[in-house]
């Protein structure tokens, strides 16, 4: 086959037409259902927790090989590839250039930085057959700087950016919620080097900058937040968190709330002085991530004769306007807060500012909560109960999902390694460096915690496996039907649009139910009724809204949604 091809290209007169009529006659049929491995389950997988990893199995995006370990479908990987696209584009914006460090590591590095002692147990290690250890990478700060000892002569070479798109190795101990946490995933982590401590704090507000496009061209809802810097070492970072909603399931173990043990939750409260009506008093009231409050067993606990009421964002805006930035420290000098009998004291914890969506990490209770006003005795009412009470809608508390961590390390590991060029005035100093991360396969698992509806993902346009896929009736019983699909597939691919077309011979309930269940933005749906009438319908899968249009406006009408979204 490959050498007629061969035969019939070099003899063609006009190659260029020769290779595009080729590729609508065979390539194309690998955007066929016919030809395309598409794995849609039926019924919740057992033992998935969340609502990412409950669909993403159902929509055929991942497989599961063992703990921690994961199969990539052919849908995830269009996902996949589509998502390290938007970050190609956005790192080499801001000059990035790619690279490729190796996952092996020689353990003398790791042993130079002193990081084989305090990464911990969450470190893989191999030996080879010649009993030689080596470290299977969960990170590469090691390496990126002994290519830069190797590489980097001139301060006039700096600043530099390089980034690489890289699987990454952490031996968890419990991995849990699918692609979240694992013991292999795909990470984005980019490494700058400065001579100057300036330069690299605009370096890190450049990747700032790249990162919010990136998470923005995706939709995502994000936090930036002041952040530890852990292992990585540095005295400057930032998460990057998406909001994510983590359902209860009554026959799970609820593993998701005993790993929020530390995340704890504050409500701003008011209610009205009794002896000036006129007069607001405000509190906070703090209490597990996976509880809720009961406003008047809270107004009967603490003793006060009048309503306690739930305090609006704008209230506590106004209240703390005079203030650069709303943390605990300053919260607890401002208002009294009251602290539930059941918290236990954390050494570090999180809080989220509730009504605020602002999440507070690395908090040290006796720096910042030494002597709160009183415990509380009030009865919480289990998030379970609450939610039984209120519209009996599914259980589900929200926290945030750690998509992206950024680093200002300064000279750590140019001290290790001796990494040293001579500035502008000849003398040596040591090179600041810079780590950016964004942790590729958990943020899509971010953005269906935050696209879903109860038949399925709803995926961002920019992100979707297929843009548009086209749903045909009775395709191989109805001539006209048949004739009219073709023709808009064709077009639709002429115009560089990723399109699925459904040609199995299936019931149309089962191919409505696999496209809502994927999340294809747009479905054309071609009927007999509507041919006869030169109609075609389109349906919206974000709100499952739908228009008729006539067969010639549908070709315009998509590349008009697509523009819309460039």
């Amino acid at each position: 086959m490959f050498y007629i091809i061969y035969n019939l290209y070099f003899s063609s007169k006009n190659k260029l037409y020769f290779l595009k009529k080729f590729y609508y006659k065979f390539l194309r049929n690998k955007m066929r259902t016919s030809q395309y491995l598409l794995s849609t389950l039926k019924n919740h997988p057992k033992n998935a927790e969340i609502i990412s990893h409950q669909l993403m199995l159902r929509a055929g995006l991942i497989r599961q090989l063992s703990s921690g370990i994961y199969i990539w479908l052919p849908t995830g990987v269009k996902v996949l590839n589509k998502l390290k696209n938007i970050i190609n584009q956005e790192m080499q914006k801001i000059g990035g250039m790619e690279i490729n460090l190796p996952n092996i590591h020689p353990i003398k590095i790791w042993n130079t930085s002193n990081r084989i002692n305090n990464y911990g147990n969450e470190l893989f290690t191999i030996i080879d057959r010649k009993k030689n250890n080596w470290i299977l990478g969960p990170t590469h700060e090691e390496v990126a700087t002994e290519l830069a000892k190797l590489e980097i002569q001139s301060y006039k070479q700096l600043p530099i950016i390089m980034y690489q798109m890289k699987t990454k190795f952490r031996d968890e101990i419990r991995p849990q919620f699918g692609i979240v946490r694992t013991k292999e995933f795909l990470m984005k982590d980019a490494y700058s080097f400065h001579v100057t401590t300036t330069c690299l704090s605009k370096t890190y507000e450049l990747i700032k900058y790249a990162y919010n496009n990136i998470f923005s061209k995706i939709q995502l809802k994000f936090n930036i937040v002041a952040a530890d810097s852990g292992a990585i070492g540095g005295n400057i970072s930032h998460e990057f968190k998406a909001c994510k909603n983590i359902q209860n399931n009554k026959n799970s173990k609820n593993k998701s709330i005993q790993t929020c043990s530390n995340i704890f939750k504050i409500y701003f409260l008011k209610y009205y002085s009794i002896n000036d009506s006129t007069k607001t008093i405000y509190f906070a009231y703090m209490i597990k991530i996976n509880k809720n409050i009961d406003l008047i067993k809270i107004q009967n606990d603490i003793n006060i004769n009048t309503k306690i009421n739930l305090a609006s964002k704008e209230e506590i805006q106004q209240f703390f306007k005079k203030k650069k930035e709303i943390n605990l420290e300053i919260i607890r000098k401002n208002i009294p807060v009251i602290i539930h009998k059941n918290i236990i004291i954390q050494e570090n914890f999180s809080i989220e500012l509730s009504q605020l969506t602002i999440c507070l990490i690395n908090n040290y209770w006796f720096q910042y909560l030494p002597n709160p006003i009183k415990y509380s005795d009030n009865l919480l009412i289990e998030i379970n109960d609450f939610f039984k009470k209120k519209n009996k809608q599914k259980n589900y508390y929200q926290t945030e999902l750690e998509i992206a961590h950024i680093f200002q390390i300064g000279i750590k590991y140019s001290k290790y390694f001796n990494l040293k060029v001579k500035n502008n005035k000849g003398k040596n100093t040591f090179l600041k460096m810079g780590c950016y991360g964004i942790g590729v396969t958990r943020t899509i698992a971010a953005v269906i915690e935050q696209n879903y509806d109860e038949k399925g993902i709803i995926w961002p346009l920019k992100i979707a496996p297929f843009e548009v896929t086209i749903i045909p009736i009775n395709l191989h019983k109805c001539v006209l039907v048949k004739k009219y699909t073709q023709l808009l597939y064709s077009e639709l691919l002429k115009n560089n649009i990723d399109v699925l077309l459904n040609d199995l011979e299936e019931n149309p309930g089962v191919i409505f139910s696999n496209m809502d269940l994927i999340g294809i933005p747009y479905q054309i749906i071609v009927s007999p009724k509507n041919i006869q009438k030169n109609k075609i319908e389109i349906k919206y899968r974000y709100d499952n809204k739908k228009i008729i249009l006539n067969i010639s406006e549908c070709i315009k009408f998509i590349k008009n949604e697509m523009n819309k979204n460039i």
